[in-house]
Order: structure tokens, then C-alpha cells, then sequence
């Protein structure tokens, strides 16, 4: 059993305080029954004033944390209880078992949202400007030069691309 696993047995059917980024909600089907989950990464579990780090961990019963509406690296804390499941392994473990007793985090409340991540607009992806063979980079000035250059002989010229910008621009 991890430390993790270790330190979620001694709190079973308690309620700890947990910090956490929210990636995504998902829906675990357990057999004839559904649920709510949500992922947290970069988790911190507070006991007893001190801070675990869980790293990442899968939240039971979310509901009330879908019915926020929190985005991608919005950070939140909630208190959440310790319970015991069964996980079902896909190769028999060191005591051959293909069950085990694991725990995980289930059923927040008292859910604060701590910091919403703001986008404005469409997200703006930079590719990296990478030097051709043999060619020295170069400042981004000569850069653009040579951008522009290239655009022009594809255009047909200086004047075809002249007048493309012309259309653009109204």
C-alpha cells in the first residue's frame, strides 16, 4: 500500500480538508450505478495542521463540484470522506489477491472556490520559431523580413500581396 493509501486508512468514514486544481469531471460507471467524479491535481490533504502531497486524486460522488461549472486550473478546498473500496487488479498482487482494499475521497461539501482561472477570448498558440540548417537565428525583425518575402513570391509579388493586404483590409 502506498503512503497515501496508508495515511487514508487511519481516517476511514472522517472528513479531511482538501486543496486541489480541477481538471475535469467524469462519470464512473459502477455496474448498474453511476456517479459524478472529478479529478483534482496538485492535491494537498490537510490532517491534523499538516499538509499531505497527494498529487493527483479522483473525487467520488462530485456532484456538487460539477454543479459549479469550474473551468480547467480553477483551485478549490473542500472537506471530503474517507472511504474503502475494492479494486479489482489486472494481475494478482504480491499476496495473489486481484482484489484490494484501497480509499479514496468521496462526497465534498463545504466546497470554496479559492481562485478562478480568467480566459479572455481563444487561447493563442505560438509555434516555436525554429532556425533552418546552417542558418543563424536571427532577430525578429529579419524574421518577419524573410516571412514576408516568402508570402510575397507565393502571392506572385510584391504588388499581388499589396493588394491581397488591400482586400483584408476592407
Amino acid at each position: 500500500m502506498t503512503d497515501i493509501q496508508v495515511i487514508l486508512a487511519e481516517h476511514v468514514d472522517h472528513r479531511l480538508t482538501v486543496t486541489g486544481m480541477f481538471e475535469r469531471c467524469s462519470i464512473n460507471l459502477g455496474g448498474i450505478r453511476q456517479w459524478q467524479t472529478a479529478l483534482l491535481q496538485d492535491v494537498f490533504v490537510t490532517i491534523e495542521g499538516k499538509d499531505h502531497d497527494f498529487g493527483h486524486a479522483w473525487v467520488q460522488h462530485a456532484e456538487a463540484i460539477k454543479n459549479l461549472d469550474l473551468t480547467y486550473g480553477d483551485r478549490i478546498r473542500c472537506n471530503c470522506r474517507i472511504k474503502p473500496y475494492k479494486k479489482r487488479l489486472p494481475v494478482p498482487n504480491k499476496d495473489g489477491l486481484m482484489l484490494e482494499q484501497r480509499y479514496s475521497l468521496s462526497w465534498p461539501t463545504d466546497i470554496e472556490v479559492i481562485n478562478r482561472v480568467v480566459c479572455q477570448g481563444e487561447p493563442v498558440v505560438q509555434s516555436p520559431v525554429v532556425p533552418l540548417p546552417n542558418e543563424q537565428p536571427t532577430t525578429p525583425s529579419i524574421r518577419i523580413l524573410r516571412e514576408l518575402k516568402e508570402l510575397a513570391s507565393r502571392a506572385g509579388g510584391w504588388d499581388a500581396l499589396k493588394e491581397i493586404i488591400e482586400v483584408l483590409q476592407g
